[in-house]
């Protein structure tokens, strides 16, 4: 069984993609649209929701009560 993520690694995560796509959708500015810029912000933003996701589900399993998660 795989362990899990550390917290600040989640976080490392999401941050990281949002800042991928930021800078890919930045770098499109004043520039004809290629497609390796619409990939990039696409795959940013979609490993940016994974990881926020992700968090939250962590974060709301945490607080419900032992007994609840089963």
């Amino acid at each position: 069984m795989r362990r899990e993520r550390s917290l600040k690694r989640e976080i490392l995560v999401a941050v990281l993609s949002i800042a991928v796509s930021l800078i890919g959708a930045i770098d499109l500015l004043g520039h004809p649209a290629r497609m390796v810029h619409i990939l990039t912000i696409f795959a940013g933003g979609l490993a940016a929701g994974v990881a926020l996701e992700r968090l939250r589900a962590r974060i709301r399993a945490e607080r419900r009560p032992l007994e609840e998660q089963h």
